[in-house]
């Protein structure tokens, strides 16, 4: 399994309690599609980053902090 490159995504979705197949379907992605934009071997798509940023309420900034 590779490494999360954005952190603070897998942090905050922790600290709600979710597991990678319920964040993906919060965002209507597949768990494969996620596990790519967190492990940086696919660019996140500005309307996902938009609905993690609302889902956790903080920032596109934070979220993108490596």
């Amino acid at each position: 399994m590779q490494k999360s490159i954005y952190s603070n995504i897998e942090k905050e979705r922790i600290s709600l309690g979710l597991n990678k197949t319920q964040i993906a379907n919060e965002l209507n992605i597949t768990r494969r599609h996620y596990n790519n934009y967190i492990e940086g071997k696919t660019p996140i798509p500005s309307t996902i980053l938009l609905k993690l940023s609302k889902l956790f309420s903080c920032s596109i900034d934070y979220l993108l902090i490596c």
